[in-house]
């Protein structure tokens, strides 16, 4: 595992590895072979090259990883029997490492049947992510609203039937830019890189793109469409818990696909969104350039922490004096302790838009917003100081 991506190891040379990404990113990489991982246990792998043929392509699920003395890695490995629908969890096997094809984190995303368009429920992608904890998952977590249900292969309808969990599965929505395809195909020597925009929605909320029917011709969604990968993490913690730390390793996965632009990558949301913006950037400012909490609140006890963390991230907060849901108030105390900081924040408050409204007037309504994000890019020397 590379940054939270599983990847495939071609060879090494040098104290460095050349990795095969999955097919989805588009590139190999050179990394420093200390920053590999071995895959976690739960993690799933599909089988290759092995001596008994009908064992090959196989779904198999890691045990555990055990390293020889010559410094090989093995993985015990339990293998899914379709016959009977269930796993052979009394056949465990050694498989040499080079020998398993890890499963793509991402689930099912292709870069096949894009839009060019916004189209009402079909420009979106759906797809599963698995975070990299392996945690085993209870009966009944996998099921999502109808809303995000994208047509699921049969890799993760097996995953999510197993009787033993083999880690959490979530979703996400993505949407590529309306000239993807073109842009792609047209650029022979340097390959097109798009911002990445991580939208975060509010309580009982939808993806970026279905919010409602009427915003999608809006001027707000169709630059968004024209001008960013946009990716909407399925949000299932409520106001009163800390948002879920997976999303980030989604955004870290993502930045390592070809068609990324790694520093221009922005993160914003909506009502309880805005909360995760909040938060979700505070735990790893180093990835995102710039942030855009919509009508947002904050936990009270994360509010040091926030200003501490975001001080150097260019923030843009979009709040209003008639929103009966999210106290402006409590939001101004957190600008305050930021501002104390010497923090790049621009505040625009509204004395008409209620707490439903904010939406339209923020991401539909005006391009002000998608403009402000794009002025900034993350820069190297902004990173090291984050580490």
């Amino acid at each position: 595992r590379f940054q939270g991506c599983c990847v495939v190891v071609m060879r090494t040379m040098d104290g460095k590895a050349v990795v095969k990404m999955p097919d989805v990113f588009e590139q190999e990489l050179v990394v420093d072979f200390r920053d590999l991982r071995p895959l976690e246990p739960n993690c799933s792998v599909s089988t290759h090259s092995l001596t008994r043929s009908d064992l090959n392509g196989r779904l198999g699920r890691i045990n555990k990883a055990e390293t020889l003395e010559e410094g090989k890695l093995k993985y015990v490995t339990c293998l899914w029997n379709a016959s009977i629908n269930a796993w052979e969890e009394h056949k465990l096997m050694k498989i040499a490492a080079n020998k398993v094809h890890p499963m793509s984190n991402l689930g099912e995303l292709t870069l096949g049947n894009h839009h060019e368009w916004l189209q009402w429920r079909k420009s979106e992608k759906h797809c599963n992510f698995r975070d990299a904890a392996g945690n085993n998952h209870e009966e009944g977590s996998h099921r999502f609203p109808i809303k995000y249900a994208g047509r699921a292969s049969l890799h993760s309808k097996l995953l999510r039937s197993a009787s033993t969990g083999i880690g959490i599965f979530l979703m996400y929505a993505i949407r590529f830019p309306n000239d993807f395809e073109k842009r792609r195909h047209s650029s022979f020597y340097q390959k097109p890189r798009w911002p990445l925009l991580v939208w975060l929605h509010g309580a009982g909320g939808s993806t970026f793109f279905t919010q409602t029917k009427k915003s999608l011709q809006s001027r707000g969604l169709l630059f968004a469409a024209d001008h960013f990968v946009v990716v909407s993490p399925h949000c299932r913690w409520t106001w009163k818990q800390k948002p879920g730390q997976w999303v980030l390793e989604l955004v870290e996965s993502l930045q390592l696909a070809s068609w990324v632009d790694e520093s221009r990558t922005y993160l914003s949301g909506c009502s309880m969104g805005g909360m995760g913006t909040w938060e979700l950037a505070a735990a790893q400012p180093r990835l995102f350039a710039a942030v855009a909490p919509v009508a947002a609140h904050h936990h009270l006890e994360a509010r040091s922490t926030i200003a501490e963390a975001l001080h150097r991230m260019p923030i843009l907060a979009v709040s209003s004096t008639a929103d009966e849901t999210c106290s402006l108030q409590e939001e101004r105390s957190l600008w305050q302790a930021l501002l104390q900081r010497d923090a790049v924040l621009q505040v625009e408050i509204s004395d008409t838009y209620n707490h439903m409204a904010l939406f339209d007037a923020a991401f539909c309504d005006s391009v002000f917003l998608y403009r402000w994000l794009l002025m900034f890019r993350k820069t190297q020397e902004a990173e090291a100081r984050d580490v």
